[in-house]
């Protein structure tokens, strides 16, 4: 059974509790184009609807467990409402209603009309997913840019933030913003892509999480289990696991700021065949990237803008021995990608690596 043995147990004969966290009347199931199924509980027994019984359920099968839920009862429906099935089409799905029948049709035909709205507005894959505005990428025609790195994910993949007066004032209202009384997401249904504020947590070694004091827009990625989600920090670039309790709500002044970092790649580079047949960065190469360029301030060299990634190379400063050793050494240029292959980690690449980003979306087609 899934997901779960308790979500079977429903038995108005014996007790009726839980009817919001068990099946009441399932009337159809659907699985979405991620293969996840959604339920369709009426949450009708004879002439009586459970509080809270009545519901639209999706089923990660990954995990087991029960993702989203939604409930007609927020909708305030007319007395016998009832689920029946669902269909979709295009980005929505179609909630049909069997309880009322005639009494719709002829007597309550206006407030079927608003809860049907409600109910489709209800149904859909984003409903509470909020979008920003698209971040601002450097101009093809800036071949060069002071640039900072606040997160490397791998040798080739970094995020960036421009060093400049807006960068800064948007920044400082963003955190005088999220340094506020903030309400708990937790009243909210969790969906994939929606915003949210969240701290960056660390963990000690005995998995305790430490109380957050500083709070972050992030958007949610994807779920881990019933307690946390991974969020994605847009201002940042870093991707974190947060306890769903830790979650906040964004405000909404917050959603018309563009992400403040975007996605660079150093260019026309790949690992050293030879030494990683693999194929994969290996950790040295990695630490000695972030040695030279995380939570530093330097000078991108930029090659070209697409796809949203930035594809760049970074200047580097390096010293050059004198062989006249009364005059101090000379300072040099070089780049990152040449280091790489200087250092026997990298080799020229005719094609683009390109990186991969996995994201899933929870889609409704």
């Amino acid at each position: 059974m899934f997901p779960d043995g308790d979500w079977n147990t429903f038995n108005p004969t014996n007790s009726f509790e839980n009817p919001e966290k068990r099946f009441v009347n399932v009337n159809a199931i659907l699985t979405d184009s991620n293969d996840n199924p959604w339920v369709v509980d009426s949450g009708l027994l004879g002439s009586r609807t459970f509080v809270n019984g009545s519901k639209f359920v999706k089923i990660n099968l990954n995990t087991n467990i029960v993702d989203q839920i939604y409930y007609t009862s927020s909708l305030n429906p007319p007395l016998g409402f009832a689920l029946n099935d669902v269909r979709i089409g295009s980005r929505h799905a179609y909630l049909t209603e069997s309880g009322l029948g005639d009494n719709i049709l002829n007597n309550e035909i206006n407030v079927f009309e608003e809860h049907c709205d409600a109910l489709l507005h209800l149904a859909q894959g984003e409903t509470t997913i909020y979008s920003l505005l698209q971040q601002k990428l450097p101009d093809i025609k800036c071949q060069y840019l002071t640039i900072n790195i606040p997160t490397v994910v791998d040798v080739n993949h970094f995020w960036a933030q421009y060093i400049d007066r807006e960068t800064n004032a948007q920044m400082k209202q963003i955190n005088e913003i999220l340094s506020r009384q903030l309400i708990p997401l937790t009243l909210t249904p969790i969906e994939i892509r929606m915003m949210c504020a969240a701290p960056f947590i660390l963990q000690t070694t005995s998995n305790q999480f430490v109380k957050p004091s500083q709070y972050y827009r992030a958007r949610i990625t994807r779920r881990i289990d019933n307690v946390t989600v991974e969020v994605f920090f847009v201002n940042w670039g870093n991707t974190e696991q947060i306890p769903i309790d830790q979650l906040r709500i964004l405000d909404a002044s917050l959603l018309k700021i563009a992400p403040l970092v975007y996605k660079c790649q150093l260019r026309s580079i790949r690992p050293n065949i030879a030494r990683y047949p693999l194929n994969n960065w290996p950790i040295q190469a990695v630490n000695y990237v972030c040695s030279l360029i995380l939570e530093h301030q330097v000078e991108a060299e930029i090659k070209s803008v697409a796809r949203y990634i930035v594809n760049c190379d970074i200047l580097l400063d390096i010293q050059l021995n004198n062989r006249n050793q009364q005059k101090p050494n000379e300072i040099g240029r070089t780049t990152l990608r040449q280091s790489l292959i200087n250092k026997g980690f990298a080799d020229t690449s005719n094609e683009e690596y390109i990186f991969e980003v996995k994201i899933k979306f929870i889609n409704l087609i």
